[in-house]
């Protein structure tokens, strides 16, 4: 009679233990994370096992890096890349315990005295998990999809942290092409400079004057190659390669884009799509939800349901049932703690919200603003700059200024193709700030024209009437 009676209920917890066996998927859910990453335009590499660690294949660095390649080497080698695997394989094993019972207790008890021994034998099952195994399930699950979201929202931050330093290893590269021809320019001129003082047609302060300049130009050319070192560093860094590696970027930068985003639709892209905002409200959802199970289920403690065997001397067999009495601890610590996790997560997405809005209106900002300057640059002080150097090399030719003053307007108007050059690779750098604001790429990233060559500046004549095409045509 005890035997059937104990039957079912050992029957069942076996079945509990045995059903839902699937096992943690060997990418850890990494493939969710590139579903996120397609969805927002962003080239990555399909998930392994684990995220690779060692160098990029060789076809990947063999032509010049476009920033789709270093943004797709970036988010396949970065190592920043392990802890976010990591972290979804603590979600995937909290997910999986959180779908199982716990463990059988098994229990043994021997007792010997005068009167013989006795031997009891134990095996009880906490049943009151499986009142709860639903909703913990649920919530495990959802956990899962928030450290995907978190994982997909680091991933596109370094999306934009490559995009920001591929932009700057590009200006420090047309930078320092174009301070290497200026300085080569300033030798030739010192060279002929002394010539002329050789040949008596100047004094020595002329002749020291351009040879001053000269070496101010030499220095500048040198503290361009410590530049172009450092931000070949940092890209080299978020796109996980090491010094060894040999690689080439092209150094001409491109041309603002042909118009920029409107506020709306900026704000509409962030509001719905940035991942680490929907994944502070999705903490929210599961805060709720962990709260609501907390209420249901504060008066109930651990429910122990077993069978025991005795025998002494004779042989006894029948079920045993152990639970707590909620006697002095009702819960009132659990849902009050449930609560204020509940309360501080509202609060957290409640900030994120505001942020992801004023993160955009001032990435917008500092577009538009990085705009205007390569505008007025394009617009009007180059043109101004070359038809000033144009003026004096006419004035020197009626001798009516020196060698000195021509020098001069000549390095202002260098010094104003460095300037731009700058101002157009900050452009860029401030658009790879917005895409990191809304969290995707920009709508706006298809680009208008060629790029600016350094070389190309330097080869436009100083016309004095029209501006260049060389970085005034778009």
């Amino acid at each position: 009679m005890l035997r059937s009676s104990v039957a079912p209920a050992m029957l069942l917890t076996a079945t509990l233990l045995s059903g839902g066996c699937a096992g943690i998927p060997p990418d850890r859910g990494f493939s969710a994370v590139d579903s996120e990453l397609a969805a927002r335009g962003l080239a990555h590499a399909p998930s392994v096992a684990a995220p690779a660690s060692v160098a990029p294949p060789a076809e990947w660095l063999s032509t010049p890096l476009t920033l789709d390649m270093a943004q797709r080497i970036a988010l396949s080698h970065n190592p920043a890349l392990l802890a976010q695997f990591a972290a979804l394989g603590i979600a995937q094993a909290d997910a999986f315990d959180a779908a199982r019972l716990s463990n059988p207790r098994f229990s043994l008890a021997w007792l010997d005295g005068s009167g013989g021994s006795q031997i009891t034998l134990g095996l009880a099952q906490n049943v009151a998990e499986l009142l709860t195994l639903s909703p913990r399930k649920r919530l495990a699950a959802g956990e899962i999809a928030r450290v995907q979201l978190e994982a997909g929202a680091a991933l596109v931050g370094l999306a934009a942290d490559t995009e920001a330093a591929y932009y700057r290893h590009v200006a420090a590269l047309a930078g320092r092409a174009l301070k290497r021809a200026i300085a080569e320019a300033g030798e030739v001129s010192a060279d002929f400079a002394a010539a002329l003082y050789a040949a008596g047609n100047i004094n020595q302060l002329a002749l020291d004057r351009e040879r001053a300049a000269a070496a101010s130009l030499g220095l500048e050319a040198v503290q361009a190659d410590v530049e172009v070192a450092a931000t070949r560093a940092a890209l080299a860094r978020l796109m996980g390669i090491g010094p060894d590696l040999d690689w080439q970027i092209v150094s001409a930068l491109p041309l603002p884009a042909s118009g920029e985003d409107a506020t709306d639709e900026l704000q509409r892209v962030a509001g719905a799509g940035r991942l680490d905002l929907l994944a502070a409200q999705r903490a929210v959802a599961l805060l709720e939800d962990a709260l609501g199970l907390t209420r249901s289920v504060r008066w109930l403690g651990d429910l122990e349901l077993g069978v025991e065997h005795e025998r002494d001397g004779t042989r006894l067999l029948g079920p045993t049932l152990a639970f707590q009495i909620p006697l002095f601890n009702q819960g009132q610590g659990r849902v009050t703690r449930a609560a204020a996790r509940l309360d501080a997560a509202r609060a957290a997405a409640q900030t994120s919200a505001i942020d992801v809005g004023h993160d955009v209106a001032q990435a917008q900002a500092a577009v538009v603003a990085a705009r205007e300057i390569v505008a007025r640059y394009r617009r009007t002080l180059l043109p101004l700059r070359e038809r000033i150097v144009a003026g004096s090399r006419q004035l020197q030719n009626y001798m009516l200024t020196g060698q000195f003053d021509v020098l001069q307007d000549k390095l202002a108007l260098y010094a104003a193709y460095d300037a731009y050059l700058r101002a157009l690779g900050d452009y860029w750098v401030a658009r790879a700030n917005l895409s990191r604001a809304i969290g995707a790429p920009l709508p706006s990233a298809a680009l208008a024209g060629a790029g600016v060559d350094p070389a190309a500046l330097l080869a436009t004549p100083a016309a004095p009437a029209t501006p260049t095409p060389a970085h005034h045509a778009h």
